[in-house]
Protein backbone atom coordinates (compact mmCIF):
# COMPACT_ATOMS: atom_id res chain seq x y z
CA UNK A 1 0.00 0.00 0.00
CA UNK A 2 0.78 3.58 -0.45
CA UNK A 3 0.54 5.50 2.65
CA UNK A 4 0.99 8.29 4.75
CA UNK A 5 0.11 10.28 7.49
CA UNK A 6 -0.29 7.98 10.40
CA UNK A 7 -2.23 8.60 13.59
CA UNK A 8 -2.45 6.78 16.84
CA UNK A 9 -5.50 6.34 18.76
CA UNK A 10 -5.69 8.09 22.31
CA UNK A 11 -5.54 4.39 24.07
CA UNK A 12 -2.46 3.77 21.05
CA UNK A 13 -4.11 0.45 20.01
CA UNK A 14 -5.26 1.29 16.60
CA UNK A 15 -3.65 3.55 13.86
CA UNK A 16 -5.68 5.41 11.38
CA UNK A 17 -3.60 6.39 7.94
CA UNK A 18 -4.18 7.37 4.43
CA UNK A 19 -3.79 5.03 0.95
CA UNK A 20 -3.91 5.75 -2.55
CA UNK A 21 -4.70 3.41 -5.31
CA UNK A 22 -4.28 5.73 -8.40
CA UNK A 23 -5.16 9.17 -7.63
CA UNK A 24 -8.18 7.95 -4.98
CA UNK A 25 -7.50 8.10 -1.18
CA UNK A 26 -9.16 6.30 1.86
CA UNK A 27 -8.67 6.32 5.43
CA UNK A 28 -7.83 2.79 6.87
CA UNK A 29 -7.24 1.41 10.18
CA UNK A 30 -4.72 -1.06 11.94
CA UNK A 31 -3.90 -2.98 15.01
CA UNK A 32 -0.40 -1.06 16.62
CA UNK A 33 0.96 -3.88 15.61
CA UNK A 34 0.16 -3.62 11.76
CA UNK A 35 -2.68 -6.03 11.71
CA UNK A 36 -5.99 -6.49 10.97
CA UNK A 37 -5.70 -3.48 7.97
CA UNK A 38 -9.66 -2.35 7.25
CA UNK A 39 -10.55 0.13 4.90
CA UNK A 40 -12.63 2.94 6.58
CA UNK A 41 -14.11 5.11 3.78
CA UNK A 42 -15.19 3.80 0.13
CA UNK A 43 -14.52 6.84 -2.23
CA UNK A 44 -14.15 5.85 -5.69
CA UNK A 45 -13.08 8.95 -7.58
CA UNK A 46 -10.54 11.39 -7.74
CA UNK A 47 -10.15 12.35 -3.97
CA UNK A 48 -6.84 13.57 -1.62
CA UNK A 49 -7.00 12.69 1.68
CA UNK A 50 -4.45 14.33 4.65
CA UNK A 51 -3.76 14.05 8.19
CA UNK A 52 -6.37 12.28 9.60
CA UNK A 53 -6.25 12.90 13.67
CA UNK A 54 -8.50 11.04 16.38
CA UNK A 55 -10.49 12.88 18.45
CA UNK A 56 -9.64 12.83 22.51
CA UNK A 57 -12.32 10.31 23.41
CA UNK A 58 -11.57 7.79 20.10
CA UNK A 59 -14.93 7.99 18.78
CA UNK A 60 -14.28 10.60 15.96
CA UNK A 61 -11.46 11.46 13.32
CA UNK A 62 -10.99 14.98 12.06
CA UNK A 63 -9.22 15.06 8.42
CA UNK A 64 -9.08 17.15 5.42
CA UNK A 65 -10.45 16.20 2.06
CA UNK A 66 -10.42 17.23 -1.40
CA UNK A 67 -13.58 15.50 -2.75
CA UNK A 68 -15.62 16.08 -6.06
CA UNK A 69 -15.77 19.42 -5.78
CA UNK A 70 -12.05 20.06 -5.55
CA UNK A 71 -12.67 21.77 -2.32
CA UNK A 72 -9.98 21.23 0.05
CA UNK A 73 -12.28 21.14 3.57
CA UNK A 74 -12.12 19.46 6.91
CA UNK A 75 -14.67 16.37 7.74
CA UNK A 76 -15.41 14.49 10.90
CA UNK A 77 -15.78 10.82 10.76
CA UNK A 78 -17.53 9.03 13.44
CA UNK A 79 -16.32 5.54 13.74
CA UNK A 80 -19.07 3.94 15.11
CA UNK A 81 -21.48 4.50 11.88
CA UNK A 82 -19.25 5.64 9.70
CA UNK A 83 -21.36 8.92 8.61
CA UNK A 84 -19.37 12.07 7.60
CA UNK A 85 -19.67 15.28 8.05
CA UNK A 86 -17.85 18.30 6.50
CA UNK A 87 -17.25 21.14 9.21
CA UNK A 88 -15.62 23.42 6.61
CA UNK A 89 -16.99 24.81 3.35
CA UNK A 90 -14.89 27.89 1.61
CA UNK A 91 -13.59 27.93 -1.74
CA UNK A 92 -9.79 28.54 0.18
CA UNK A 93 -7.89 25.17 1.41
CA UNK A 94 -8.66 24.02 4.98
CA UNK A 95 -6.00 21.99 6.10
CA UNK A 96 -3.91 20.57 9.46
CA UNK A 97 -6.92 20.39 11.64
CA UNK A 98 -5.20 19.89 15.64
CA UNK A 99 -7.65 18.89 18.44
CA UNK A 100 -8.33 20.55 21.76
CA UNK A 101 -7.81 18.38 24.52
CA UNK A 102 -11.04 18.66 25.62
CA UNK A 103 -12.59 17.47 21.80
CA UNK A 104 -15.10 20.53 21.72
CA UNK A 105 -12.62 22.48 19.78
CA UNK A 106 -10.09 21.90 16.88
CA UNK A 107 -8.16 24.74 15.45
CA UNK A 108 -6.67 24.74 11.75
CA UNK A 109 -4.68 26.21 8.46
CA UNK A 110 -7.00 28.56 6.23
CA UNK A 111 -6.07 30.15 3.13
CA UNK A 112 -9.35 31.92 3.70
CA UNK A 113 -8.04 35.52 2.80
CA UNK A 114 -5.29 34.38 0.92
CA UNK A 115 -2.88 33.99 3.20
CA UNK A 116 -2.70 30.59 5.35
CA UNK A 117 -3.78 32.00 9.35
CA UNK A 118 -5.26 29.91 11.86
CA UNK A 119 -8.58 29.49 12.64
CA UNK A 120 -10.39 26.92 15.72
CA UNK A 121 -13.69 25.67 14.87
CA UNK A 122 -16.14 24.74 17.63
CA UNK A 123 -17.78 21.62 17.52
CA UNK A 124 -21.06 22.18 19.87
CA UNK A 125 -21.61 25.70 17.79
CA UNK A 126 -20.44 24.58 14.43
CA UNK A 127 -18.86 28.51 14.01
CA UNK A 128 -15.43 28.97 12.81
CA UNK A 129 -13.06 32.16 14.25
CA UNK A 130 -10.27 33.37 12.73
CA UNK A 131 -7.44 33.59 15.22
CA UNK A 132 -4.12 34.84 13.69
CA UNK A 133 -3.25 37.39 11.53
CA UNK A 134 -0.14 37.53 9.70
CA UNK A 135 1.11 38.55 6.52
CA UNK A 136 4.04 35.83 6.36
CA UNK A 137 2.02 32.67 6.57
CA UNK A 138 1.16 30.49 9.71
CA UNK A 139 0.90 26.52 10.02
CA UNK A 140 -1.16 24.52 12.70
CA UNK A 141 1.62 21.68 13.64
CA UNK A 142 0.49 20.12 16.79
CA UNK A 143 -1.37 20.73 20.20
CA UNK A 144 1.93 21.59 22.76
CA UNK A 145 2.25 19.09 25.16
CA UNK A 146 1.39 20.38 28.87
CA UNK A 147 0.19 23.48 27.89
CA UNK A 148 -2.81 25.26 26.59
CA UNK A 149 -1.74 26.74 22.86
CA UNK A 150 -0.86 25.39 19.41
CA UNK A 151 2.70 24.61 18.11
CA UNK A 152 2.59 26.29 14.69
CA UNK A 153 4.85 27.62 12.39
CA UNK A 154 5.96 30.85 10.44
CA UNK A 155 8.15 32.58 7.96
CA UNK A 156 10.55 34.96 9.79
CA UNK A 157 12.27 35.36 6.22
CA UNK A 158 12.61 32.85 2.76
CA UNK A 159 15.45 31.57 4.80
CA UNK A 160 13.69 30.81 8.07
CA UNK A 161 11.07 28.98 9.96
CA UNK A 162 10.26 29.87 13.47
CA UNK A 163 8.23 27.78 15.72
CA UNK A 164 5.88 29.92 17.71
CA UNK A 165 3.18 28.70 20.62
CA UNK A 166 -0.49 30.29 19.65
CA UNK A 167 -3.45 31.18 21.71
CA UNK A 168 -6.19 29.00 20.25
CA UNK A 169 -8.74 31.10 21.29
CA UNK A 170 -7.01 34.51 20.89
CA UNK A 171 -8.66 37.92 19.16
CA UNK A 172 -7.27 39.09 16.03
CA UNK A 173 -6.56 42.58 16.97
CA UNK A 174 -5.18 43.86 13.53
CA UNK A 175 -6.93 46.72 12.24
CA UNK A 176 -8.07 47.22 7.86
CA UNK A 177 -5.37 48.39 6.23
CA UNK A 178 -5.86 51.95 4.91
CA UNK A 179 -4.31 53.35 2.01
CA UNK A 180 -4.77 56.51 0.23
CA UNK A 181 -5.90 56.46 -3.72
CA UNK A 182 -2.91 57.99 -4.68
CA UNK A 183 -0.76 55.17 -3.78
CA UNK A 184 -2.95 52.72 -5.12
CA UNK A 185 -4.64 53.98 -8.27
CA UNK A 186 -2.24 52.16 -10.46
CA UNK A 187 -4.22 48.78 -9.54
CA UNK A 188 -6.91 50.54 -11.85
CA UNK A 189 -4.52 52.15 -14.84
CA UNK A 190 -5.19 51.01 -18.25
CA UNK A 191 -2.77 51.19 -20.95
CA UNK A 192 -3.58 54.82 -23.13
CA UNK A 193 -4.07 52.51 -26.54
CA UNK A 194 -5.52 49.32 -26.36
CA UNK A 195 -4.36 46.51 -28.61
CA UNK A 196 -6.63 45.09 -31.13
Amino acid sequence: MRTQDPSFSPDGSKIIFVAHENSIANLYTMNDDGSDIEQITQNNYDTQILTPSYGPDGKEVVFTMSDKDANMDLFLLELSSGSIRRITEDPASDYGPIWHPDGKYITYTSHKGSTPNLHTYSLETGESKQISDVGEAIWSRQWTPGDTTIMATTLQDVDTVRVVKVDPHRDITTQTLSIRDAYTNWRKTEPTYMLK
